[in-house]
């Protein structure tokens, strides 16, 4: 069997594209399974440097043909309205309305305060002695509440309202506030313990 002068002339004519579309249909193929494309995240500073920092490189080395964007921000945000594809926050700081899902285990916090404030004032011994102390404070942007800070009194968790003469509204900042003898700070272990190590801050509360 073979093409008729009519079948042969319109081989000719969809030959390139019909090529086209195999050939695209070997890329997806290829591409299956293998996750690629743009993926924007939102994250507050802090989650960028206790949760996403440690992973990024080992992420983007085993998934070349993604390009993550980045943005900072420490308020609430609407992430479908805004063009984001994710948003990392503290437990507190999620939306009722948001799906959320665990990113690594618990993480502890102390309150800090450096030998210069220390030497100003006494180390705390229970959460009530807060209130004779300057205390580093943090209003979220986006409702304008200040954080209260949460402590485990006799097995249980209260929330207090602290005073202080500094508000901030960048979490990262806290740690380089106590570093300055400004006053306590409440924070994560993790941000405060490589200085506890260096004898540059000394821990209060816990």
């Amino acid at each position: 069997m073979s093409l008729t002068e009519a079948g042969e002339a319109y081989l000719s004519r969809i030959g390139p594209a019909l090529g086209d579309v195999l050939e695209a249909g070997e890329q997806l193929h290829a591409l299956q399974g293998r996750p690629s494309g743009v993926l924007r995240i939102n994250a507050a500073r802090i989650s960028i440097a206790m949760v996403l920092q440690p992973l990024l490189a080992g992420f983007l080395e085993a998934y070349p043909d993604v390009q993550i964007e980045l943005t900072n921000d420490e308020g609430y945000v609407d992430i479908v309205e805004r063009g984001f594809d994710a948003g990392i926050r503290l437990g507190e700081s999620v939306q009722k309305d948001m799906v959320a899902v665990p990113l690594g285990g618990p993480v502890s916090v102390a309150i800090v305060g450096s030998p210069d404030y220390f030497k100003r004032h006494p180390v705390p011994r229970h959460p009530s002695d807060l209130v004779q102390h300057n205390c580093v404070r943090f209003r979220f942007s986006g409702s304008g509440a200040i954080h209260k800070w949460e402590l485990t009194v006799d097995d249980r968790i209260v929330e207090y309202e602290i005073g202080g003469n500094l508000t901030i509204g960048d979490s990262m900042f806290s740690v380089e506030a106590a570093l300055e003898g400004i006053g306590l700070a409440y924070t994560f272990d993790q941000l405060s313990l490589p200085h506890v190590r260096g004898q540059e801050v000394e821990a209060g509360v816990e």
